[in-house]
């Protein structure tokens, strides 16, 4: 009977805790209720997992160890829920006021984002049609080298952009979590850890930047329509103008 009261109630207290994990930030107010109604149970457990003591000196000492180890233990469940499993939420999360209509963010994500050095773009010859320049020793900045020698009009559907501010578009968002270095999760866990900017990897197009141009060119002469460019023996777009 005391060894399946035990199983029970620590069943029960990892289901509440479970349940309150993976709650939504916004919610957090079930994850407390949650974890403060395992602790009970929890406590439970333990104390039918250890022989009864005799009434006296030593089972106080038992009882307040169990009340420190629980303690350690809420603690610990606690930074588990905000180091790794809801980590990426609170740090994306973003408060607005409902009177004023201000909005509240990590600081820290800005300034982040802000060091990453995204990698380059680069079209079927080698051409650099995009960049990133380093600003103050520590600030990443885009640059797109392209508009120097073709009008920028001819990218903009294909490259896209990327702003702080507005987020990416085009292949700046569909990339994004390579041009980034977000996907190579162990580079950047490194990075982070020895407080270097993060790197992202360099991106090879298959579109050839004089045919953009070109056929940007013929399009606007005509006036409507859109102009695709294939290579017949691979497939692959050399240009794409719309």
């Amino acid at each position: 009977m005391r060894q399946a009261a035990r199983v029970l109630t620590f069943a029960l207290a990892v289901a509440l805790i479970a349940y309150g994990m993976f709650q939504p930030v916004e919610q957090d107010s079930r994850w407390l209720l949650a974890l403060w109604l395992a602790a009970p149970l929890l406590l439970v457990a333990a104390r039918l997992s250890l022989p009864t003591q005799p009434r006296g000196i030593s089972r106080s000492i038992q009882n307040l160890g169990l009340l420190v180890a629980l303690g350690f233990v809420l603690l610990s469940i606690q930074l588990l829920r905000q180091q790794f499993v809801r980590a990426d939420d609170i740090a994306n999360t973003v408060h607005v006021d409902d009177a004023t209509g201000q909005t509240t963010s990590n600081v820290r994500q800005v300034i982040q984002s802000l060091r990453v050095q995204r990698g380059k773009m680069r079209d079927t010859n080698g051409v650099l049609l995009v960049d990133t320049e380093i600003v103050d020793g520590k600030y990443a900045v885009r640059r797109y080298p392209l508009t120097q020698q073709f009008d920028p009009s001819a990218f903009s559907n294909v490259v896209g952009f990327f702003s702080d501010r507005f987020g990416p578009s085009g292949l700046e968002a569909t990339y994004d979590s390579y041009l980034s270095g977000e996907r190579d999760s162990y580079n950047r866990l490194r990075d982070s850890i020895m407080n270097r900017p993060q790197l992202g990897d360099d991106l090879q197009l298959t579109i050839d930047a004089r045919l953009q141009a070109a056929a940007k060119n013929l399009l606007d002469a005509r006036g409507i329509g859109s102009v695709v460019v294939l290579d017949p023996q691979t497939g692959a777009v050399r240009a794409m103008v719309s």
